[in-house]
């Protein structure tokens, strides 16, 4: 292990000088063996290269280590079973059966004869089980879907599925926090001063400068940290689009349905939002030679994603009060389906052919917040109308637990892995915090409203990276709560050029900014660790020309690049916005 450890350093630094940030990464993933690489795993199984599939899973686990892993290998090995039959290859076939589906005989020995039984027919699709089995690609992808399914629910796999996300964005942004700490120390420190390489110390060349940071210029949303002195904490302000990289996505269906939800693909390659019509629109960025890795980007447009059926995922809102509901929506970590509901039945969408593939909660009181647990996805936590929590086996349809605890809707649901705690919050303006296992409630803490505000309206809570600070956004302020001890660490209200309320604000992918829109337009771009205001973004710099009565309602961020995020108006339009020259960190 330690010669391999060393060869792996190797090659990062070899990456690193030569910039492939990427390759880097996925060469570690690969070969340390500490974490489960899904997309190698992905492309392999649909490549059909069965030998490579089985000894790249059997560095994680063997058949028989649980029955989650003994259905993992059962359905790989079947799945190049029916294929040998499908090439009407009976020796090989056979060859199959007898060797590598044998454990079947003695722990089911039904399904092995049902199994057994196919190698007399003619097609196998004539076993009514398999009769809508289609072609063999199809087919792949439908068993590569289980397949991932129970290794996400397999406790061998836990902490291996998450690799840390670093793209050469948040490669070169630790490059810049190194430089820009030693450009601190220049005597005659020069305003915007262009750091490249983290191979040389940093000092600035030219001894005329000193001038105070051009707003409309900046490299990043942080850009004014290098002329943070404690006497020229200046706000950057951006107030001409020239001054962000800024995107429109497209939508040929003219709708203008206001969006209710925002939320990236966690692969960041695309963008899906709610609308209060129940219906949810996809864009999805494609590998071109303008955008060769087909992640979210200003520089092309999206293509809004429909499958060749010509479905749309729209919920079911008949019999629905549309004033009066609360969309909701929450995607899986692999980004393969997506529950949403408005005001009514709650659906689980394949993300693939937009297919409904259940639906549940189709009485009252409304599901008003949805939250995938992090370590199980077939566990769902759903906030109710009526201010209890239910938390629900997708795969069992069986609600596990009922917590009461809010007076009013829950409008707010976060995991915390490393606490083991779920944090909710209600309309009632209370956090409250419940244990993974027993399902109790530890504490409940109400949120601290200013004079002569009433201790209601929604309140969002969001995890900081570190899994430890919880983030809550209500429309009077911004709050930092520690949330092993539920007390209230750090709070901004809106004030001065950013006094109206508040709409909607995430941390960055990072956690080191968080985007925060006003409902007069402005967006605010805060440091996560004290709330100080780093950057304005005027409406004047994103608002199309002339516009009237526009106000940014949700905002989204991109969980790859912590420079970039999306922002929904309410005549239906999204927008992406990114710094100027932000791949030049």
């Amino acid at each position: 292990m330690a010669s391999l450890s060393r060869e792996i350093v190797v090659l990062i630094l070899q990456f690193l000088k030569e910039e492939n940030y990427m390759e880097a990464m996925h060469r570690l993933e690969k070969e340390s063996g500490f974490f489960f690489n899904t997309e190698y795993f992905g492309e392999k199984f649909l490549a059909g290269v069965w030998d490579e599939v089985e000894t790249y899973l059997s560095g994680f686990t063997k058949l028989d280590d649980n029955r989650h892993s003994t259905k993992i290998f059962f359905e790989i090995r079947k799945q190049k079973y029916l294929e040998a039959l499908d090439r009407q290859d009976i020796a090989k076939a056979a060859e199959i059966l007898y060797n590598d589906l044998a454990f079947v005989s003695t722990s089911n020995e039904g399904v092995y004869k049902e199994i057994t039984l196919l190698l007399n027919l003619p097609n196998f699709r004539l076993n009514p089980q398999l009769s809508t089995y289609g072609n063999t690609q199809n087919a792949r992808s439908i068993v590569l879907g289980e397949v991932k399914r129970l290794i996400e629910a397999n406790p061998l796999f836990r902490e291996k599925l998450m690799f840390p996300t670093l793209s050469s964005s948040r490669l070169r942004t630790l490059i810049n926090q190194s430089l820009n700490w030693q450009h601190s120390f220049c005597k005659n420190p020069r305003p915007n001063t262009h750091i490249k390489t983290l191979f040389t110390d940093h000092t600035c060349p030219n001894p005329n400068g000193g001038a105070a940071a051009n707003a409309g210029a900046l490299d990043n949303w942080m850009a004014d940290e290098s002329a943070d002195k404690p006497q020229p904490r200046q706000l950057a302000e951006i107030l001409d689009p020239s001054h962000c990289r800024q995107l429109t996505l497209p939508d040929t269906t003219g709708s203008s349905t206001k969006v209710a939800r925002l939320l990236y693909m966690n692969s960041a390659v695309g963008i899906l939002a709610l609308g209060i019509d129940g219906i949810q629109r996809l864009w999805k960025w494609v590998k071109i030679e303008e955008n060769p890795r087909g992640k979210a980007t200003t520089n092309v447009a999206p293509q809004l994603w429909q499958p060749d059926s010509g479905l749309l995922m729209t919920n079911d809102v008949s019999r629905v009060n549309l004033k009066g509901s609360t969309p909701c929506i929450a995607l899986a970590k692999n980004d393969s389906y997506v529950m949403s509901a408005v005001g009514g039945t709650a659906s689980l969408f394949n993300m693939v052919t937009f297919e409904v593939m259940t639906k549940f909660l189709q009485r009252p009181p409304a599901s008003t917040f949805l939250a995938f647990y992090p370590q199980d996805q077939n566990i769902i936590a759903i906030g109710m109308e009526d201010s209890m929590i239910h938390i629900y086996n997708l795969q069992t349809d069986v609600i596990i637990a009922k917590l009461n605890g809010h007076k009013e809707r829950i409008t707010g649901l976060a995991f915390s892995t490393t606490l083991n705690i779920l944090v909710s919050s209600g309309a009632d303006a209370q956090l409250s915090v419940w244990s993974l296992y027993t399902w109790e409630k530890r504490k409940s803490v109400a949120i601290q409203m200013p004079a002569g505000k009433p201790a209601s309206g929604d309140t969002r809570v969001q995890f900081h990276v570190d899994q430890i600070h919880v983030l809550a956004v209500h429309e009077t302020q911004l709050a930092i709560f520690d949330a092993s001890k539920m007390n209230c660490v750090r709070r901004w209200i809106p004030q001065d050029s950013l006094s109206a309320p508040i709409s909607s604000a995430v941390f960055a992918c990072n956690s080191k900014l968080i985007y925060t829109a006003f409902r007069d337009g402005n967006i605010g771009v805060f440091d996560a660790d004290s709330l100080r205001l780093r950057c304005r973004i005027s409406p004047s710099a994103y608002f199309p020309q002339g516009s009237q009565g526009l106000s940014p309602l949700v905002v989204a961020a991109n969980p790859k690049d912590p420079n970039q995020f999306a922002i929904a108006l309410n005549d239906g339009s999204i927008k992406v916005i990114e710094p100027t020259e932000a791949e030049a960190m």
